[in-house]
């Protein structure tokens, strides 16, 4: 019974060691920054768990197990968040990922796609009020600032 739950342990790291080799293939081929992160957080994840489920079986039922199994839990729930945060952060610094369309046109990574017309007709865009209200506001207010100053010269210039 022994040897089978070696030879699980080894089957185990094996499939956990074959993840990330995948993942570090994937992180050099892939094209983008996206891309490379899906293949990177995919497998370390996946990785993790069959190699942490490899020791786990190579240590028996033990206290070393048990922490085993509290790491893996951590790791599979933080690597992902951390995947999600590092692509929201590139696409707020404006990184585009490389889409089907731009492999297919030549374009390279960071190009944006031709420009093509929409099938519906476009949607016109409502004026910004606040903006329209102050612009129109301007002449007036301009207007009645000459006006008072000619009211306060013609009232010098009575007395």
């Amino acid at each position: 019974m022994d040897t089978f739950f070696m030879l699980l342990s080894g089957v185990l790291l094996i499939v956990g060691a074959f993840f990330y080799l995948t993942g570090a293939i994937g992180l050099v081929r892939m094209p983008d920054v996206f891309t490379r992160m899906q293949a990177s957080g995919i497998s370390d994840t996946v990785g993790v768990g069959f190699l942490m489920a490899g020791m786990i079986v190579a240590a028996g039922p033990t206290l070393i197990a048990v922490k085993l199994a509290i790491i893996l839990a951590v790791v599979v729930f933080i690597s992902p968040v951390a995947t999600h945060a590092l692509a929201q952060a590139a696409m707020h610094a404006g990184i585009d990922p490389v889409l089907a369309s731009n492999r297919v046109l030549g374009l390279g990574a960071g190009l944006k796609p031709l420009e093509t017309k929409p099938a519906h007709a476009p949607v016109k865009k409502r004026a910004n009020k606040r903006k329209a209200g102050k612009a129109a506001a301007r002449p007036v207010q301009r207007a009645s600032r000459a006006k008072a100053k000619t009211r306060a010269s013609a009232k010098g210039k009575r007395s």
